[in-house]
């Protein structure tokens, strides 16, 4: 079994995604790819374990407090975030929102489903099925900067997604998703 997004690694390198998923190099061992000294790896993280957040550690807070709020029917807690942030979170569930109530909201449910004999699994941030008329839409929320190699990896889990939701029959193969 392999996840949507391991896979979407293929489009950015196709010899890492190889050599780490194929081959089942370690992480720490493909770093030497990059040419940046593992050793230092741990103790930059060790000096910073008060204070500092990784990007994909302050990505996971957002999606969970997004996530937790598409949930909760939009009602509001006291989310630990930063101003910064709670506002990003404000701004992504009022786009969500703002769909309206003739969508089925589906957050951070895993699906599973087959591609040309492999199994793919995957964890959309938000799938909205349509109740009655209109398209199915996938949501992806992305907190990083954007450049055109993560933008093609972005592209590529948004489209594995949609195959995903189209072999499960979530969604009419005769109709276009939003992405």
């Amino acid at each position: 079994e392999l996840s949507v997004t391991r896979l979407s690694q293929l489009e950015n390198c196709p010899r890492r995604f190889y050599l780490a998923d194929i081959c089942k190099i370690k992480p720490e061992d493909l770093e030497l790819l990059n040419d940046k000294p593992v050793e230092n790896y741990p103790k930059l993280q060790d000096e910073h374990a008060g204070g500092f957040k990784s990007s994909a550690v302050r990505g996971s807070e957002l999606h969970a407090a997004i996530s937790h709020l598409i949930k909760a029917d939009f009602c509001p807690q006291d989310l630990e975030l930063e101003a910064s942030d709670a506002a990003k979170v404000d701004w992504a569930v009022e786009k969500v929102h703002a769909i309206g109530e003739n969508y089925q909201l589906i957050s951070e449910r895993q699906i599973k489903f087959e591609v040309f004999g492999y199994m793919l699994s995957g964890i959309p941030d938000l799938y909205a099925l349509p109740i009655g008329s209109g398209l199915a839409q996938i949501w992806d929320f992305k907190t990083g900067s954007a450049d055109a190699t993560k933008l093609a990896a972005y592209w590529f889990q948004l489209y594995t997604y949609a195959f995903g939701l189209f072999q499960l029959k979530q969604v009419n193969r005769e109709k276009p998703i939003n992405l």
